[in-house]
């Protein structure tokens, strides 16, 4: 009788913890389920969706918002979104299966002309050698190839051939640092590791990584296109910042950078993912030494802000954090892990104007049982090039409108025959002189304005950033050209030698 009374009151408690642990559970989600709103309306992200693993017994699931801003298809751990250079954890991980692999003649310590033998690349060092240049510099991003000089200016691609030609273009650049010398962040390499794992198993980079290693890891729902994640589910729209507000809006296929920034997945395929790189000892062979590996920190250069680089993943120096972001036209993603604890949160966001980062160490306080910091406005670059150009174009429009009043003002005095000021005035040379340099400078620095973030065309800046930034440009070079035409009419009207 004594045992069955202690049974019966193990049995109570247990469930008093059980019950008292679930309402802990049901107390944090909500407060994520708060954050996550407040931070949509804060930063105009119209989805968000998140997962996180390690603090409850079950994977937590959190969405808030729509796919596409004005419609009604709400938000779920099942809609699809695009990775951004989250997308680089799976390049590396083929490069790293290509290397253990006896079937292929492949090892990360090759020279990259072993595998592209046309690729060249120079560097002021009158001895630098292409031998010096290995396949393991692009995989941690000590190439010497940069993002402002080598990938920025990327264009859209489509077809088997696209990394071909995208790699081409970059042939016989200058590396900005000797290889295997520093840390510098630059998709292009991704780009390059893409096309060397299509040459050396003679399979497109999104047939071998689909079949060889997200297939054999149960990674069903990520994918390389958007129409074969639009065949099984709901894809989010893509959204940035236009006049004021993130839109929808439609950017064009960028297929050679796929392998860098252009994967596609869902919270719940992103959480199955961050499980297996919290315990790789889970992935079936040989992923679960590969997927070690790929977490191991390269520290043949100095960290970055606190991070090595690992194979698709940053590691902190002084801390155990694991992460890495990602941002591609129209959509914001973000992943920590935190390996002492077990804790993994992803953060997938369809609109580039969204602040991952602050969102996540938001996520974090409130699962260590702090209160939220102060949510910001979101990114800051994007938000704020949309904000002043967006002003500049309605300052612009409303000058013109002015500006075409005054010239119909005097061209209204001409069939008046209205009597004109006959003394000339150096006062309508000097406006006319300030209007076509007004007019020059501005056609100049629309002109150079891609150069400036090392896009080199308007195409590609208007795919990044918001349209009111070009639209900003051409209304102002409109009203310094409109500003000519008063000035020329003032000289000309003003001039006593012309007869009205």
């Amino acid at each position: 009788m004594k045992r069955i009374t202690i049974m019966i009151l193990l049995a109570f408690f247990t469930y008093l913890n059980i019950n008292a642990s679930s309402l802990e559970v049901d107390s944090t989600l909500t407060r994520i389920d708060n954050l996550l709103e407040r931070t949509a309306n804060r930063q105009g992200v119209p989805g968000i969706s998140v997962a996180i693993t390690g603090y409850a017994p079950e994977t937590i699931f959190s969405s808030y918002g729509v796919t596409r801003r004005g419609e009604e298809i709400l938000v779920d751990e099942e809609t699809f979104f695009g990775l951004g250079s989250l997308s680089k954890a799976f390049s590396a991980l083929s490069i790293l299966y290509l290397d253990r692999n006896e079937e292929f003649d492949f090892k990360i310590e090759d020279p990259i002309q072993k595998h592209l033998p046309w690729l060249n690349f120079y560097h002021q060092d009158a001895d630098f050698k292409m031998e010096e240049l290995t396949i393991a510099n692009f995989i941690y991003h000590t190439s010497g190839l940069v993002n402002a000089v080598h990938s920025l200016q990327l264009p859209p691609s489509e077809g088997l051939d696209a990394a071909q030609r995208i790699i081409e273009s970059l042939n016989d650049s200058r590396l900005e640092f000797r290889p295997g010398t520093k840390y510098d962040y630059a998709s292009s390499n991704y780009i390059i590791l893409g096309l060397v794992i299509q040459n050396v198993t003679g399979l497109s980079f999104e047939e071998f990584t689909t079949t060889r290693i997200l297939q054999p890891l149960n990674l069903n729902n990520t994918f390389m296109f958007q129409s074969e994640a639009e065949t099984v589910g709901v894809m989010a729209s893509a959204h940035k910042p236009i006049w004021f507000a993130s839109r929808p809006f439609n950017p064009p296929t960028f297929r050679a950078h796929t392998p860098t920034g252009f994967i596609i997945s869902n919270a719940s395929d992103m959480m199955n993912w961050l499980k297996l790189n919290l315990n790789p000892d889970s992935a079936p062979a040989p992923f679960d030494e590969l997927i070690e590996r790929a977490l191991e920190a390269n520290l043949t250069v100095d960290a970055w802000q606190g991070y090595h680089y690992a194979a698709g993943w940053l590691v902190g120096v002084e801390t155990s954090t694991i992460r890495h972001q990602g941002e591609s036209p129209g959509f914001a993603s973000e992943v920590v892990m935190l390996p002492d604890s077990g804790i993994g949160v992803v953060v997938l966001m369809n609109s580039i104007a969204g602040d991952t980062a602050n969102l996540i160490a938001n996520i974090l306080l409130i699962l260590d049982g702090q209160e939220v910091d102060t949510i910001s406005i979101g990114n800051i670059d994007f938000i704020l090039f949309d904000m002043v150009f967006s002003i500049i174009s309605i300052l612009a429009i409303l000058v013109s409108i002015i500006l075409i009043f005054l010239i119909i003002r005097k061209i209204l005095k001409i069939k008046r025959r209205a009597a004109i000021d006959k003394k000339l005035k150096m006062k309508n040379y000097v406006n006319l002189l300030l209007a076509a340099l007004f007019f020059m400078s501005f056609l100049i620095l629309a002109t150079l304005f891609p150069s400036f973030f090392g896009v080199g065309t308007w195409e590609i800046v208007n795919i990044w950033m918001s349209y009111s930034v070009f639209m900003g440009f051409v209304l102002i070079i409109i009203t310094c050209f409109i500003w000519v035409v008063l000035a020329l009419l003032g000289v000309i009207l003003d001039n006593p030698k012309i007869k009205v």
